[in-house]
Protein backbone atom coordinates (compact mmCIF):
# COMPACT_ATOMS: atom_id res chain seq x y z
CA UNK A 1 0.00 0.00 0.00
CA UNK A 2 0.98 3.63 -0.92
CA UNK A 3 1.82 6.07 1.67
CA UNK A 4 1.18 9.72 1.14
CA UNK A 5 3.87 11.97 1.96
CA UNK A 6 2.94 15.03 3.40
CA UNK A 7 3.89 18.68 2.87
CA UNK A 8 5.01 20.33 5.65
CA UNK A 9 2.98 23.50 6.17
CA UNK A 10 5.45 26.50 6.03
CA UNK A 11 6.54 24.51 2.26
CA UNK A 12 4.49 25.78 -0.50
CA UNK A 13 2.86 22.78 -2.39
CA UNK A 14 4.95 23.10 -6.23
CA UNK A 15 2.65 22.01 -9.17
CA UNK A 16 3.46 21.17 -12.65
CA UNK A 17 4.72 24.32 -14.82
CA UNK A 18 1.12 24.27 -16.83
CA UNK A 19 -1.26 24.09 -14.30
CA UNK A 20 0.76 27.12 -11.86
CA UNK A 21 1.04 29.41 -15.17
CA UNK A 22 -0.91 32.07 -15.17
CA UNK A 23 -2.68 31.19 -18.69
CA UNK A 24 -4.80 29.10 -16.44
CA UNK A 25 -6.43 31.52 -15.06
CA UNK A 26 -9.72 32.22 -15.59
CA UNK A 27 -8.87 35.32 -17.69
CA UNK A 28 -6.88 33.12 -20.03
CA UNK A 29 -9.43 29.97 -20.73
CA UNK A 30 -12.83 32.82 -21.03
CA UNK A 31 -10.13 34.83 -23.60
CA UNK A 32 -9.74 31.37 -25.53
CA UNK A 33 -13.57 30.32 -25.47
CA UNK A 34 -14.78 33.87 -26.48
CA UNK A 35 -12.15 34.17 -29.08
CA UNK A 36 -13.08 30.59 -30.75
CA UNK A 37 -16.99 30.68 -30.16
CA UNK A 38 -18.18 33.99 -28.85
CA UNK A 39 -19.95 34.69 -32.94
CA UNK A 40 -21.12 31.12 -33.30
CA UNK A 41 -23.93 31.08 -30.48
CA UNK A 42 -26.48 33.59 -30.07
CA UNK A 43 -27.30 34.70 -26.59
CA UNK A 44 -23.33 33.89 -25.98
CA UNK A 45 -23.07 36.24 -23.18
CA UNK A 46 -25.75 35.06 -21.23
CA UNK A 47 -26.77 31.60 -21.40
CA UNK A 48 -23.77 29.74 -23.35
CA UNK A 49 -20.42 31.47 -22.66
CA UNK A 50 -20.71 30.97 -18.84
CA UNK A 51 -21.37 26.70 -19.67
CA UNK A 52 -18.71 25.94 -22.07
CA UNK A 53 -16.01 28.18 -19.91
CA UNK A 54 -16.55 25.66 -17.26
CA UNK A 55 -16.68 22.68 -19.19
CA UNK A 56 -13.66 24.14 -20.65
CA UNK A 57 -11.85 24.87 -17.77
CA UNK A 58 -12.73 21.08 -16.68
CA UNK A 59 -11.62 19.79 -19.78
CA UNK A 60 -8.01 21.96 -19.64
CA UNK A 61 -6.91 21.01 -16.51
CA UNK A 62 -8.16 16.95 -16.48
CA UNK A 63 -7.44 16.41 -20.18
CA UNK A 64 -4.61 18.79 -20.77
CA UNK A 65 -3.10 19.25 -17.65
CA UNK A 66 -3.11 22.92 -17.56
CA UNK A 67 -1.38 23.64 -21.54
CA UNK A 68 -3.85 25.69 -22.65
CA UNK A 69 -1.93 25.63 -26.35
CA UNK A 70 -2.41 22.49 -26.76
CA UNK A 71 -5.72 22.40 -25.32
CA UNK A 72 -6.42 25.09 -28.12
CA UNK A 73 -4.74 23.47 -30.70
CA UNK A 74 -6.11 19.84 -29.73
CA UNK A 75 -9.30 21.18 -29.15
CA UNK A 76 -10.92 24.15 -29.15
CA UNK A 77 -10.01 24.57 -32.93
CA UNK A 78 -11.42 21.89 -34.38
CA UNK A 79 -14.38 21.80 -31.96
CA UNK A 80 -14.98 25.75 -33.35
CA UNK A 81 -14.75 24.42 -36.80
CA UNK A 82 -17.37 21.88 -36.18
CA UNK A 83 -19.87 24.29 -34.82
CA UNK A 84 -19.32 26.64 -37.32
CA UNK A 85 -19.83 24.07 -40.07
CA UNK A 86 -23.16 22.63 -38.33
CA UNK A 87 -24.30 26.82 -38.17
CA UNK A 88 -23.42 27.47 -42.18
CA UNK A 89 -25.43 24.35 -42.62
CA UNK A 90 -28.29 25.56 -40.78
CA UNK A 91 -28.54 28.39 -42.17
CA UNK A 92 -27.82 27.25 -45.76
CA UNK A 93 -31.40 25.29 -45.16
CA UNK A 94 -28.92 22.04 -45.84
CA UNK A 95 -29.66 20.60 -42.45
CA UNK A 96 -33.73 20.11 -42.75
CA UNK A 97 -36.23 21.40 -40.19
CA UNK A 98 -38.01 18.65 -39.83
CA UNK A 99 -35.29 16.59 -38.31
CA UNK A 100 -36.64 15.84 -34.46
CA UNK A 101 -40.27 15.87 -35.82
CA UNK A 102 -41.09 12.25 -35.67
CA UNK A 103 -37.98 10.80 -36.46
CA UNK A 104 -37.77 8.36 -33.57
CA UNK A 105 -41.71 6.81 -35.23
CA UNK A 106 -39.10 4.69 -37.76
Amino acid sequence: MRTQRSVPPDRPLSLPVGISSCNLSSNGIEQLIDQHFGLLYPDYADHTRPVLVRQARDLAVCTYHGDLERFEEGFLRPAAHIVSGLKAAYLQRTVSPDVGSGWWQY
